[in-house]
């Protein structure tokens, strides 16, 4: 068992996406990166990325479209 200390804000985010079928501790993980600001989460779990998919939150991208997107951005 793996023992995380979270927030209540964190905890806030994380329950609706854990009803929405994340596994608790993605849901924690995506969570904590939406409550610290992150504009980008970054997975190859194909759970997270069709989950969140429309979130408009944050960002979740699978890292080789994330170098894509990126190595677009700077042409």
């Amino acid at each position: 068992e793996v023992d995380v200390v979270t927030t209540v804000a964190v905890e806030d985010l994380a329950i609706p996406l854990a009803e929405d079928g994340l596994k608790a501790m993605d849901a924690l993980h995506v969570a904590s990166a939406i409550e610290a600001g992150a504009e980008c989460f970054l997975t190859t779990d194909k759970q997270i990325l069709r989950k969140m998919k429309s979130d408009k939150r944050i960002q979740v991208l699978d890292p080789v479209d994330f170098i894509r997107k990126t190595e677009a951005v700077d042409e």
